[in-house]
């Protein structure tokens, strides 16, 4: 190789906080109140941490104003229809989201294939009755008429785990030569 750049990191002391692979940690709420305070909380971290000089990137997954459904399966309903649960649960995943099928090779790359409603269809859990699953005798039945939907009690995490991840960066300093 004519040219090239290379860089070479050291493995930090502790793991989790080195040089190169930045920081990770759980903000947790131990006073029990709602997730509005949570969050509430988590936006004054992040933006005191922004202040810090030392900090070059810092950011939280946890977005608390993206919407939740709970689907609960009658799952005795589901085996006197003579459906696998399984199945209840690949075509839910499928038609609310994406289900992974399998790989190919073509043109010199490996692509993934993966299954997934158009977004019409699954842009609310009403949509979840017209999915059809198909039963172990081979015929087909709605796949969704031994479903509950409720509201989540949280959007967002779980009630039982008050806590959310917090990521980032060092700010990149200049090596001088």
């Amino acid at each position: 190789m004519p040219v090239g750049t290379v860089f070479s990191f050291s493995p930090p002391a502790v793991p989790g906080v080195g040089t190169s692979g930045g920081f990770q940690f759980v903000l947790e709420d131990r006073s029990g109140k709602d997730v509005e305070f949570l969050s509430d909380n988590l936006n004054k971290f992040l933006a005191a941490a922004r202040k810090r000089p030392e900090i070059g990137f810092v950011t939280s997954t946890f977005i608390p104003s993206v919407p939740e459904e709970y689907i609960n399966v009658d799952r005795d309903k589901v085996l006197k229809q003579g459906v696998a649960i399984n199945d209840v649960y690949q075509t839910i995943q499928a038609f609310m989201g994406g289900l992974f099928v399998n790989y190919f090779n073509e043109f010199g790359r490996t692509w993934q294939v993966y299954v997934e409603a158009e977004a019409p269809y699954r842009s609310n859990t009403q949509d979840l009755g017209q999915f059809y699953v198909r039963k172990q005798s081979g015929t087909e039945c709605a796949a969704f008429r031994a479903r509950k939907l409720r509201d989540p009690l949280w959007p967002g995490i779980h009630p039982a785990l008050q806590r959310v991840p917090v990521g980032g960066d060092h700010r990149q300093r200049r090596a001088r030569l």
